[in-house]
């Protein structure tokens, strides 16, 4: 590229080059050459590369809610760049004041904070419209955006390849890959006519027949009008708001529906997912559903509601047989979900409404719980409110515990035939829809 023959009869000089965070062509051009080149980072490669670090703290900080603050944090990010384009210092200061705005610090906010004048502001894309609480979670958040302020003087210009891009498009269109045209005679022309197009449009077409002694031609001018108004219409189409709100609008309704359906089925799709699953000719076919399967109502009491908390009671009803067991948690009951269910932890002990109930390890619960389950029937189907979103997962997680456990999840996946919400079965008796534990 330095070496560009065409560079070096115009007299130009290569001082800026714009592109990933990849620093072999950086340092390859700063050894072909005598003078300094600037690196700016492409826009669109920090985007991504800040929402995927979005991505990795969610394994550890669960309050980062994929659905609805991830997305908040990716347009507070955008903003800062956008708005700030070519200053370093107000780029800097907007984006370290991104992690002090979504946990309710608005003191360095500029003026397009509306909750730094209104305290009682809703934060529209934020849980429950209130800031995040979360300490470790905001030290998280602020070690990630120190990372971008490091390399302000790339990441401020806000440079972009994506001319860039377009030009390569526009060339694969004319020298599609699936043919070889590179040893071809043909390819310096149909480069030619992909620059032409890039720099004046439909109408280098006119141009071309007219250096090459021929008229315009109706057809040609009837066909370069006719593009120029379409590409025009198209690029202030793009530019408006209601466009602009529309694409975006699209893009959170496929994540939202993505989501959904990972968090019913799991994932379902993922970019080279076939090369990690193990290779199967022959699968097992689950035995459908019989009408005649006792339908057994469960419910679970947890230490809060979070995936990883620990069942502390299970109940379960089936027919005229009840079964009811407490657990001794491994960590602390959540206030707000004391509240609710009157347990909590006092001196090793478990109380539920202040008074003290029995425990049992959780071993025993599991291998209790499945023989109760074996009684009802050999194959029963589990109903419970919202069962198949959180109870089921924790129930799984619970009986899956440490190794020696492992013999437990599979004798209750050939006892339990399916989960159902509760809310989503009519039952045959009504009134057994309606006692639940």
């Amino acid at each position: 590229m330095v070496k560009n023959p065409d560079f070096k009869k115009a007299g130009i000089r290569i001082g800026t080059l714009i592109g990933d965070e990849d620093s072999s062509t950086i340092a390859a051009d700063q050894r072909e050459t005598s003078h300094r080149v600037v690196k700016w980072s492409d826009s669109n490669h920090v985007r991504k590369k800040f929402t995927g670090k979005l991505y990795k703290l969610v394994n550890t900080h669960r309050k980062l809610d994929r659905g609805s603050v991830i997305p908040y944090l990716k347009r507070c990010f955008n903003y800062a760049l956008d708005q700030n384009k070519g200053n370093t210092e107000a780029t800097t200061k907007a984006l370290l004041s991104i992690a002090e705005h979504i946990f309710g610090n608005h003191s360095n906010c500029g003026t397009w904070c509306e909750a730094k004048d209104n305290p009682e502001y809703v934060f529209k894309s934020l849980p429950k419209g209130k800031p995040l609480f979360s300490k470790n979670l905001q030290t998280a958040l602020h070690g990630v955006l120190m990372e971008f302020t490091s390399r302000v003087l790339k990441v401020a210009p806000g440079g972009s390849s994506q001319l860039n891009e377009s030009f390569n498009h526009m060339v694969a269109t004319r020298a599609p890959k699936s043919r070889h045209y590179a040893s071809s005679r043909s390819i310096l022309l149909r480069v030619a006519a992909a620059v032409c197009q890039k720099n004046f449009g439909a109408k280098h077409i006119i141009d071309v027949r007219f250096e090459a002694g021929l008229p315009p031609g109706t057809v040609a001018e009837e066909y370069r009008l006719r593009k120029e108004v379409l590409q025009r219409e198209i690029a202030v189409k793009r530019t408006t708001l209601e466009v602009k709100r529309r694409r975006c609008y699209l893009k959170n309704k496929r994540q939202r529906i993505t989501i959904a359906r990972e968090s019913r089925e799991g994932i379902t799709y993922q970019s080279g997912m076939g090369l990690d699953l193990p290779i199967e000719t022959t699968c097992e076919i689950d035995e459908p559903l019989r009408e005649d399967s006792p339908q057994v109502i469960v419910d679970i009491e947890t230490t809060g509601l979070a995936s990883t908390a620990d069942i502390v009671q299970i109940a379960a009803k089936c027919g005229d047989q009840e079964f009811a067991r407490y657990m001794l948690p491994s960590q602390s009951i959540n206030c707000h979900a004391a509240e609710k269910n009157g347990l909590s932890l006092v001196g090793g002990e478990l109380h539920h409404y202040n008074k003290v109930v029995t425990t049992i390890p959780p071993r025993e619960v599991g291998e209790e719980f499945i023989r109760f389950l074996g009684e009802c029937s050999p194959q029963a189907l589990l109903l419970g409110h919202d069962i198949v979103r959180f109870d089921a997962p924790r129930i799984m997680r619970w009986l899956q515990g440490p190794v020696s456990w492992k013999v437990l999840s599979k004798v209750f996946m050939e006892c339990a035939i399916q989960f159902h919400s509760s809310d989503k079965v009519k039952l045959k008796n009504k009134k057994s829809s309606q006692s639940y534990i």
